[in-house]
């Protein structure tokens, strides 16, 4: 998949398996740690010095708790 553009997300995801892999991680905890429950995305126009307006983007995923108390369950179990 050489020259493919992966988002932010991907990129994440990918690093989270890679470093669940390495660390001999439960699949099942890398799983849940790769979907987040919540994502929000924003794009924000701003008015810059020079009158040009720019476009900047923000991002927040969220893992419920409830789900981060069952991901602690299966970590004692591996």
């Amino acid at each position: 998949m050489a020259g493919e553009k992966k988002n932010w997300f991907q990129v994440a995801q990918d690093r989270i398996q890679i470093a669940g892999t390495k660390l001999g991680q439960n699949p099942e905890i890398t799983e849940i740690l790769r979907n987040p429950q919540r994502t929000l995305s924003v794009s924000i126009p701003v008015r810059m010095d020079d009158g040009s307006t720019r476009v900047f983007q923000g991002f927040r995923c969220q893992h419920i708790r409830t789900r981060l108390s069952k991901m602690s369950r299966l970590w004692r179990l591996s």
